[in-house]
């Protein structure tokens, strides 16, 4: 009998070890906004950068750039959140979904036209309805949708890179 319930709880641990899918979430108060799509999160003594996984948002000197870190700072500023790590990126930060209760921010924020979907990083199942979700966004003119061109960010770093 101990062998089994030994075996089962190796096995159940290795299978949380093993699935990329599964991963835990912990919460963190928000601090800081710095942009559409990257916050800070205050974790016990801990001051953590936090990349929204899946988006990209106009950067704050971009047209629109502000409304969106507005409206982000409106939902999250000042409150606990609760963040599921995906990645980490190139800059050493958590790459994450964040919600506050049931409401997944990253997807909010392409439901309501603040944010692009990410295609080059937005690999998980979920990333085809967030598609979805933006084109309807863009249909409704919600949000960025509304400005007569508007430039994905990705676009716009380039472009200022070249400068």
């Amino acid at each position: 009998m101990v062998y089994l319930l030994r075996t089962a709880f190796v096995c159940f641990l290795s299978s949380l070890l093993l699935a990329p899918s599964i991963s835990l979430a912990w919460p963190g108060k928000v601090v800081d906004v710095a942009d559409g799509d990257t916050i800070t999160v205050q974790r016990g003594p801990e001051r953590i950068k936090i990349r929204l996984y899946g988006i990209d948002c106009p950067e704050d000197n971009q047209a629109f750039g502000e409304n969106v870190k507005a409206f982000l700072s409106a939902q999250i500023f000042d409150k606990v959140v609760e963040i599921r790590e995906m990645d980490v990126d190139r800059y050493k930060r958590i790459v994450a979904i964040v919600s506050v209760g049931d409401l997944n921010i990253n997807r909010h924020l392409v439901e309501y036209g603040y944010a692009w979907v990410y295609g080059q990083y937005c690999k998980a199942e979920f990333c085809t309805e967030w598609l979805q979700l933006e084109v309807f966004a863009r249909r409704l003119r919600r949000g960025l949708w509304g400005e007569s061109n508007p430039v994905p960010p990705w676009e716009f770093r380039r472009t200022k890179k070249n400068r």
